[in-house]
């Protein structure tokens, strides 16, 4: 087991910056992709951190971030945590609400400043000029910056961050109404990570490849700072471009061969949706040890399917492995056993309820829904099943999932009444999602 050597991100960077043979691909389409280091990378955070100091960013400023291009938000990651300033990063969209939940984030903060792509800065800025927002439109003239895709050498001063420092905020996906800011610190993350590493047997053999956002958590930790922390190389892919063009994502790991990926249950249906004449395509998929299956709810009857479609690729039965997790975690909670079939799990629709024990049914009944077993609670996490008083329910009985752990945020920022509805008096974290233990493992019923 991978114990944890670090006590922060920024140790995990400075020892990574030693490495010269292992680091990022950047796929920037079929034919196009960049390669740099985890020492170029180091280089590069310093450099753009050096701009950040000459342009007066302090240590423990949040930096909104509305970057498009990767490469570009991971250079700017890195300077910040190498600073000791709070990377926010928000998801980007062309419609509204995605402009006015960056409003509503920039309102939660304390000093916030903005670091975005050009294009989405000018948006912004116009969506605040149209909506009477003349304040925000006045701050963002003045607490703004384009990030360029260009090396920047200036010099920087490293800022070293104790382990109960906060290293960033993580807005989760939805919540564009009242945006809530899970608070991650180094401890947390570097505990988070570990848990994963160990969750999936890593080693020096294996490579990631991602086409899940950096702004979530999935992509973020688990397919980003997970092989940085275990000194192996990475793929990461554009979501735009796996939306464009969604048959590039099997094409590459089979290019590079990738060994553990990652997809909420969205991804594999359009991935098959565009997958056509399987065999004329000469891929071979049976390097790939793990495709993990989370941040949405789970169908058994897809797992099967995009796994009996890949089998044309020599992708193994046990590439699928349904995990658990939420912002609050920092990503992982639970995850299944890596090597081994997934396990469906069918219920009657009529006792799902709390405080009900789940009914077992077969696949055919008319009364079926369909879950899997999303596993066990990795290193360093906690979990229990309780009743309305938080209270642990026996196995078998549907309740609210709550955890614990070094993993676990300790609330929201700049919202302590958030914060109280989500800790139980003795201290668990209430996840909203309700399960239960079934021969040990997790089933998420809702």
């Amino acid at each position: 087991m991978f114990t944890n050597q670090f006590q922060t991100l920024v140790d995990v960077i400075r020892e990574r910056s030693n490495i010269t043979d292992h680091g990022i691909r950047f796929i920037e389409s079929d034919k196009n992709e960049t390669f740099i280091s985890y020492r170029q990378l180091f280089d590069e955070a310093q450099g753009f951190l050096g701009y950040l100091q000459h342009i007066g960013i302090q240590p423990k400023q949040e930096i909104v971030f509305q970057i498009q291009e990767n490469k570009s938000f991971v250079v700017a990651f890195w300077a910040c945590l190498l600073g000791g300033m709070v990377p926010v990063p928000v998801s980007i969209g062309e419609d509204d609400d995605h402009k006015l939940k960056v409003w509503r984030i920039w309102n939660i903060l304390n000093n916030p400043f903005l670091i975005a792509s050009e294009k989405i800065l000018d948006k912004i800025k116009k969506y605040a000029a149209e909506h009477d927002l003349q304040d925000f439109h006045q701050q963002l003239n003045e607490k703004s910056d384009i990030i360029q895709d260009r090396i920047y050498d200036q010099p920087a001063s490293l800022y070293e961050p104790s382990a109960d420092e906060l290293a960033f905020i993580q807005f989760s996906s939805g919540s564009t109404g009242d945006p809530k800011g899970v608070m991650l610190t180094h401890h947390n993350l570097i505990h988070n990570t570990c848990a994963i590493r160990n969750a999936l047997s890593i080693d020096l053999k294996d490579s990631f490849l991602s086409w899940m956002p950096l702004t979530h958590d999935m992509g973020l930790i688990a397919c980003h700072l997970v092989p940085i922390l275990s000194g192996i190389n990475q793929n990461l892919m554009p979501t735009e471009l796996f939306i464009r063009r969604p048959i590039l994502w099997m094409k590459k790991a089979h290019e590079h061969k990738a060994s553990i990926l990652s997809s909420p249950n969205f991804g594999y249906n359009y991935f098959l949706k565009f997958l056509k004449n399987e065999h004329r395509l000469d891929w071979d998929l049976s390097h790939i040890r793990v495709i993990a299956n989370g941040a949405e709810p789970i169908l058994p009857e897809l797992c099967d399917e995009f796994l009996k479609r890949c089998a044309t690729f020599n992708m193994k039965r046990s590439a699928i492995l349904n995990v658990y997790g939420l912002a609050e975690a920092s990503v992982g909670a639970s995850f299944s056993k890596t090597g081994e079939e997934f396990v469906p799990v069918y219920l009657h629709r009529d006792h799902l309820n709390l405080g009900e024990r789940a009914v077992e049914v077969s696949k055919d009944d008319q009364n079926c829904a369909s879950f899997v077993e999303v596993g066990q609670p990795i290193d360093y996490c906690q979990l229990r099943i309780s009743d309305e008083a938080n209270e642990r329910l026996e196995d078998g009985i549907i309740g609210h999932i709550q955890i614990k752990g070094e993993n676990v945020t300790r609330g929201y920022y700049n919202n302590p009444e958030s914060t109280d509805r989500a800790l139980t008096p003795d201290g668990w974290i209430k996840t909203g999602d309700l399960g239960f233990i079934r021969e040990g493992n997790l089933v998420v019923t809702g």
